[in-house]
């Protein structure tokens, strides 16, 4: 099996950080629209219909329907109960509905145990609404939590400010070392190669082989003569 050349390795290696350290960074997973709302004194309300997610702030929320409402929903209630939200589901089954939640800063969603139009939300919370197709399964709550990440950036440079410039350094700083490492090797290679091929010393000194099997030959046919002629003598 080939392996690639020492340049070829020098040039992965530069990729693969550079892939490394350009990778662009995540954001934070914190609203901070949502902040904002709750640090005014309002009320958050997250709507949740399958993966799609709305939002708005709510300046008015004397109970769930009219945090809704001022968080610019459309709520249609049906004998104290939300049958739909901005005409959703548009074609209700026998048992969708949607499920009501709240969430307090650092805490978990909890379902309200009251109907939207008895319940008190508090400044500074979150109001939560999901759309359940069951009434004999539990319920789950919405999969956003707009205050996840609450205060995690803060203090945080951007990664124009601080991540950009020592990513730039350390891939200038790879490509360096990478190349050095790559030339050197190559250079040994080059060196171990025209060791091997020039002759010893040895070798300028003594005969070519050629030339000794052919005076062995020639020593040879010289004895066998002799011995010819010996035999062909005549007896005195």
């Amino acid at each position: 099996m080939s392996h690639p050349s020492p340049r070829a390795r020098a040039g992965l290696l530069v990729l693969a950080v550079g892939a490394t350290l350009t990778l662009p960074a995540l954001p934070a997973a914190a609203d901070e629209d949502a902040q904002a709302c709750l640090d005014a004194g309002n009320v958050w309300v997250v709507v949740q219909q399958g993966d799609a997610v709305d939002d708005g702030c709510a300046t008015e929320f004397a109970n769930g329907i009219e945090a809704l409402t001022s968080a610019g929903f459309e709520p249609d209630v049906s004998d104290g109960f939300v049958a739909t939200i901005d005409a959703e589901p548009s074609d209700p089954g026998p048992e969708d509905w949607w499920s009501y939640w709240f969430l307090e800063p650092g805490g978990e969603w909890v379902s309200y145990q009251v109907g939207a139009e008895e319940s008190e939300p508090e400044a500074g919370t979150v109001q939560g609404w999901r759309l359940w197709d069951s009434y004999s399964t539990q319920a789950e709550a919405p999969t956003v939590d707009p205050l996840a990440a609450d205060g995690e950036s803060s203090g945080e440079a951007t990664p124009s400010e601080s991540a950009a410039p020592e990513a730039t350094e350390a891939t200038e700083t790879a490509e360096t070392e990478a190349t050095e490492s790559a030339d050197a090797e190559a250079t040994t290679s080059e060196d171990s190669g025209t060791t091997d091929a020039e002759p010893s010393e040895g070798d300028d000194d003594g005969l070519p082989v050629g030339t000794l099997v052919g005076v062995g030959a020639l020593v040879v046919l010289v004895a066998v003569g002799v011995l010819l002629w010996i035999r062909r003598r005549p007896t005195p």
